[in-house]
């Protein structure tokens, strides 16, 4: 008897726990641009935000069928993806489990700090330093022993060289660890796409035309996945609330069937970004 008591007590307190942490939680569907939306049926992924604190809002996201992919922590976590700010580490899951796969710092929505990358297991697999978005400094990859793989150096994302070691230790020819994904027109003409497809808002267009500064700027994530095609867009910052995703909804369509080399992890295809910095749109004004 005094069992059974014993075990309805724990039964309770663990009932009682979950309803506590159910009840600091908000459930939010998330469509393709991450933008907040209230129909499951538009939604392609979940989001459990923790009840905000002065510091910091931690959110999990789950797929639609309760996969957890990831934790973030943010200054802020609004409705509109191009409103949040990452601040913090970001945890990527390996698919099917809670292990990291990759963690990374971020400091005001930009990559900035250490980024660790593991295997399956745990273990660590490499490790390296992000500024301003992309891999600077000093990278290091290990075999599953523990062992040294690969010793590089970055710079703006680009590998400048390095050492490249067998399981055994014997120098092998050197390729990097990270290749970011990139569109074989080059940039410029990646540009030129991008700006021929901005589709202004009526607000933005209102919001520029009525403010001391008719400009403003995002930095533009391009998503490219294994197989070397355009498959999402992010608005990473942006000078203005209203310049985001919805400013470049028609980008992705026009770049179907655009050929791009995907990005590159230790030998194997990996989805990646290509990033666009500075993307402008003005408004001048015109005088009678």
């Amino acid at each position: 008897m005094l069992t059974a008591m014993k075990h309805l007590m724990t039964a309770s307190v663990f009932l009682l726990v979950v309803l506590s942490v159910q009840a600091q939680q908000d459930t939010l569907y998330l469509d393709a641009q991450q933008n907040v939306v209230r129909k499951r049926a538009k939604a392609v992924e979940l989001a459990l935000v923790d009840e905000p604190a002065k510091e910091k809002t931690v959110v999990s996201f789950y797929t639609l069928e309760g996969r957890l992919t990831r934790i973030s922590e943010y200054k802020r976590f609004r409705k509109v993806a191009a409103e949040r700010i990452l601040h913090g580490p970001t945890h990527y899951k390996f698919a099917g489990g809670t292990q990291d796969s990759v963690l990374v710092f971020y400091a005001g929505g930009v990559r900035n700090g250490g980024i660790f990358f593991y295997y399956p297991d745990g273990k660590l697999m490499a490790q390296g330093v992000c500024k301003g978005g992309l891999l600077d400094g000093l990278l290091q990859q290990f075999y599953p022993d523990g062992k040294i793989k690969r010793q590089e150096v970055y710079e703006k994302g680009v590998s400048q060289g390095g050492s490249y070691l067998s399981p055994e230790g014997a120098e092998l020819e050197f390729s990097p660890f990270w290749t970011p994904a990139e569109y074989t027109g080059g940039m410029d003409a990646l540009e030129r796409i991008v700006a021929q497809e901005m589709r202004l808002s009526r607000d933005l267009l209102k919001h520029l035309g009525t403010s001391r500064n008719s400009t403003a700027k995002a930095d533009v994530a391009i998503l490219v996945n294994e197989r070397g095609e355009a498959v999402g867009l992010s608005v990473l910052n942006s000078t203005s609330s209203k310049f985001d995703e919805r400013s470049f909804s028609s980008v992705i369509p026009a770049l179907e069937g655009k050929i791009f080399l995907p990005g590159m992890m230790d030998g194997k295809p990996v989805s990646s970004f290509v990033l666009l910095k500075d993307i402008m749109c003005q408004v001048r004004s015109v005088r009678m």
